[in-house]
């Protein structure tokens, strides 16, 4: 079967059906992200699309060019999160992943990245240095707690008799940002800027919990250091979310309200590693939060 690639030149509506159709689909595969990468980074932005012979749709790559002094010149789908590489049929995947490889020999690239949830139907070598961490979200909350321990169950309930409340929802970037840049700045680790998630709001208004500033306050003083970065994929099963991490407040105690966002979202699947590589350098379980999740490698 033929196969042409070339610069995609529908709509984002005709990508972002496209893709959403497709197995191993991410939310950071869908369209708006070209602008956000160009928009916030300055990026250049390959997104290619892989047609048949009657000109249907047959796959699609988002790819970023990224350069810089300290790292070089790489291609990489996508950078900045853990998720990206070709969708479609596999002669449309090879075909794509054949234009990406002639590419970057062409323009001396140092390291072509193609960041895919699953395995790919070419031949290039993978590395398989980076695992993802998920966990399986029952859809009752209750059920959730009631698979505590009593003692941690007692440890969760009591910051909200002290008066913690659990914020979410896109008007919650500066708190978001307030607390997530101070931390940040404790760990010794380079703050991404604020246009990036008031670029994301903008560019995912309609996402479920696309940005869900998690904020425990307490008499008026906020106390947890990081909130929850939450991301609505794989056909609105899956969720990417960073750890919470406790500032002055047992940490435990926000893992209940974390899941409820999620299970509110139709979301089974917690990945708590989905946005490592844009906020953290690692992401790790949380046996002590009753949370034991299933390690997964990507295929990188």
């Amino acid at each position: 079967m033929s196969i042409a690639v070339a610069p995609f030149t529908g709509t984002a509506a005709e990508w972002d059906g496209f893709v959403s159709a497709q197995a191993g689909w991410t939310h950071f595969h869908r369209y708006g992200w070209r602008e956000v990468f160009a928009g916030v980074f300055g990026h250049e932005c390959f997104y290619l699309e892989a047609r048949d012979a009657n000109g249907v749709l047959a796959g699609v790559l988002p790819l970023v060019r990224v350069k810089s002094v300290p790292f070089g010149h790489y291609l990489v789908s996508l950078p900045f999160v853990n998720y990206g590489g070709p969708l479609g049929t596999t002669a449309a995947i090879r075909a794509l992943v054949a234009w990406a490889v002639e590419r970057a020999a062409a323009d001396g690239v140092k390291l072509l990245e193609l960041r895919s949830r699953q395995a790919l139907p070419v031949e290039l070598p993978v590395s398989h240095r980076k695992i993802t961490v998920v966990l399986d979200l029952p859809a009752d909350p209750d059920k959730l707690m009631k698979g505590f321990e009593a003692k941690l169950r007692s440890q969760v309930r009591r910051p909200a008799k002290e008066g913690i409340t659990v914020r979410f929802g896109p008007d919650q970037v500066g708190p978001f940002f307030e607390v997530y840049s101070r931390h940040m700045r404790d760990l010794g680790t380079p703050t991404q800027s604020r246009r990036l998630f008031e670029r994301l709001v903008a560019v995912f208004p309609h996402t479920p919990a696309h940005l869900s500033g998690q904020l425990g306050v307490i008499d008026g003083f906020s106390a947890a250091a990081r909130p929850l970065v939450a991301m609505a994929g794989g056909c609105g099963t899956v969720l990417r979310a960073m750890e919470p991490v406790s500032r002055g407040i047992d940490a435990r105690a926000l893992g209940p309200a974390m899941a409820d966002a999620l299970g509110a979202c139709g979301c089974r699947l917690a990945d708590l590693d989905g946005f490592v590589t844009l906020f953290a350098w690692i992401v790790v379980p949380r046996p002590e939060m009753g949370w034991v999740p299933i390690q997964e490698v990507v295929e990188w």
